[in-house]
């Protein structure tokens, strides 16, 4: 398993430093950035990951922060890996100024794709535990151990269901 993960992680991590001789540390910036995390807004927190310029613009423009939107740090992907971290508090700083939901709103239009991000309290839902790959279904479910879904892509309030017997 730790071979798996190691290749699997390696796709992201290795970059520069598989060139030889290296161009750069292991590990991708972008995603080890301290600031790429939930934002507080008015009334809770998103998750808003703008990639482009145009995605960094729109935000920085909806936040009336015009000398954002023309600032030489969103150009070039180059130059919004290198200051990511501040262009993301900026981010965080506007996005205080409106309620998730009107941050969800203003984010469907220009493709800015947000997620929002649930209170820890809803993090874990009960699941029962599903049978191994390839082993029947035979009588009822497991009365074991109840296992804690947080779905495939974070947190999530979906409760998978065992099965209907056939």
């Amino acid at each position: 398993m730790v071979d798996v993960m190691t290749a699997f992680m390696l796709v992201e991590h290795a970059g520069a430093a598989t060139a030889r001789p290296p161009q750069g540390r292991p590990g991708y910036q972008r995603i080890l950035n301290s600031e790429r995390r939930p934002q507080r807004t008015k009334d809770g927190w998103i998750s808003v990951l703008p990639y482009t310029r145009a995605n960094f613009e729109d935000i920085f423009r909806a936040g009336d922060r015009e000398d954002l939107a023309n600032d030489e740090r969103i150009h070039s992907a180059r130059a919004r890996l290198d200051h990511a971290d501040a262009l993301y508090r900026e981010v965080a700083a506007i996005l205080t100024q409106r309620s998730t939901l009107e941050w969800l709103d203003f984010c469907q239009a220009p493709t800015c794709p947000p997620r929002p991000f649930p209170p820890s309290s809803s993090w874990l839902t009960p699941c029962r535990r599903r049978p191994p790959r390839g082993r029947p279904l035979q009588g009822d479910p497991p009365a074991g151990p109840v296992l804690e879904d947080v779905g495939a892509h974070g947190p999530t309030a979906s409760r998978p269901q065992w099965p209907a017997h056939r």
